[in-house]
């Protein structure tokens, strides 16, 4: 049996295996349709999976600052490094001298599988926290162990809407198990606080993603954002930095 041929580029190694995928544990492996190529995946190439989610979701670009915050725990020097290894395989393209922002390169051939790859490789959890984040059409999310909620901007623009449910439907794909996604416009999330008990103290127990809801007793100060009034208490939705 040949030895399997070994490429290295940064944290990503890339093998092409000749023998059977059952064989070998200890690492998380996904099939890339266009090349047949197998990916092991290692801790460090999960910003570069992430950062070309977050870039789907913001075809027109994204300064450093945005991408990190989307990637979420990782320093800005990482996510950095990240797309210098994207932009090396012809992927990412910088773009604005003052103040630099970054896209995927289109049109290009390997750009969708990529992103699909992204989208598939780590749990579902994991992508879908990313894509929320970097969407701009989501003002706020948070999840459960197998749920999501979503809620959208009221006037989000249709681009971004129809990227973030592209996004759902890549990692559901093939029927793979996923949390069950819930969503809703602003207007009806922020209505529900109000006047439904039950589904206010369902929103508050879920852990945020983006953006945070607070209650605090009414007779404090009005509400900054966005508020919903139920009995004694008073929700605060803040708005998560751009």
């Amino acid at each position: 049996m040949r030895p399997p041929a070994i490429g290295t580029f940064g944290p990503i190694r890339l093998a092409v295996h000749t023998q059977d995928r059952g064989t070998r544990t200890g690492q998380k492996y996904a099939t890339c349709a266009a090349s047949g190529t197998l990916i092991a995946m290692h801790d460090a190439s999960w910003t570069i999976l992430a950062v070309t989610i977050a870039l789907h979701q913001r075809p027109d670009g994204a300064r450093l600052t945005t991408l990190a915050g989307a990637v979420d725990k990782v320093t800005s020097r990482t996510v950095q490094s990240a797309l210098r290894r994207l932009s090396e395989l012809g992927l990412v393209e910088r773009y604005g001298q003052r103040h630099p922002h970054y896209r995927l390169v289109q049109p290009h051939p390997a750009v969708p599988e990529f992103v699909a790859l992204a989208l598939r490789l780590p749990e579902p959890e994991q992508a879908l926290s990313v894509v929320v984040r970097s969407s701009p059409a989501v003002w706020y999310a948070a999840a459960a162990d197998d749920e999501f909620m979503i809620v959208q901007f009221d006037d989000a623009p249709e681009p971004a809407m129809a990227k973030l449910q592209q996004a759902i439907e890549i990692m559901g794909a093939r029927g793979r198990p996923m949390p069950r996604v819930v969503r809703f416009p602003r207007a009806e999330f922020l209505r529900l606080l109000r006047v439904a008990i039950g589904f206010r103290v369902k929103a508050l127990a879920l852990a945020p993603i983006k953006g945070h809801l607070i209650a605090r007793p009414a007779e404090l100060d009005e509400p900054v954002v966005a508020d919903g009034t139920a009995g004694d208490e008073v929700i605060d939705v803040l708005d998560a930095p751009d």
